[in-house]
């Protein structure tokens, strides 16, 4: 099996000094849920790589038919991620990005203006991976200086501490049961789904 692509679903309230409880909350709901499979020494690490597998309801509550197992049998893991992350592969295949002070869109039609703001959130991811602090990036268009996370991007670039990645998963827009609701209302908070490709 190739992890090739995810979906994740990004918290980004929550500080990293709670980042790991609130990751136990809300795996111990999914695994309620039937949407994963936790073992209890699962709960508490740290990172845990594809350790997840989908769970007993996953092709009940993906919408597939019986034949759901073999439909999907390439799906991977859920990773749980509870320290500093940028959704460095969106980074790289960034389709949009908006100025939030003077509104300019850049996307695939002003290529060179789309790469430069590339290469400048990969400074910036460097940056907060090192050391959790957020960078100003000025604007091609109006110069303003503008804090990494305030860009409005597609996808959605990240900055947090705690992130749900779920590799190769059918997209949740076509689930009966709603996997980012859920985690929203174990969070308490907003969450955003995001996603990249290998």
């Amino acid at each position: 099996m190739i992890n090739d692509w995810y979906q994740a679903i990004l918290d980004i309230e929550t500080p990293l000094d709670q980042a790991k409880s609130i990751a136990i909350e809300v795996t111990s709901r999914l695994a309620k849920e039937g949407i994963i499979t936790l073992h209890p020494e699962d709960l508490g690490k740290t990172h845990v790589s594809g350790k997840f597998a989908p769970g007993p309801r996953f092709h009940i509550a993906s919408g597939q038919d019986g034949d759901g197992a073999q439909a999907y049998s390439f799906t991977g893991g859920m990773d749980v991620h509870t320290v500093p992350w940028v959704n460095e592969y969106g980074i790289v295949g960034l389709e949009y990005a908006k100025c939030p002070i003077c509104g300019t869109e850049f996307s695939v039609e002003n290529f060179d203006a789309l790469s430069k703001l590339r290469s400048e959130f990969g400074k910036a991811s460097d940056i907060y991976l090192k050391s959790q602090q957020f960078s100003l990036m000025s604007c091609p268009a109006c110069g303003a200086e503008v804090m990494v996370r305030d860009w409005m991007t597609e996808p959605h670039v990240g900055f947090c501490n705690l992130v749900f990645t779920f590799w190769n998963w059918p997209p949740f827009h076509d689930w009966q049961i709603n996997v980012p609701d859920i985690i929203k209302g174990t969070l308490g908070h907003n969450a955003i789904v995001t996603y990249g490709r290998l």
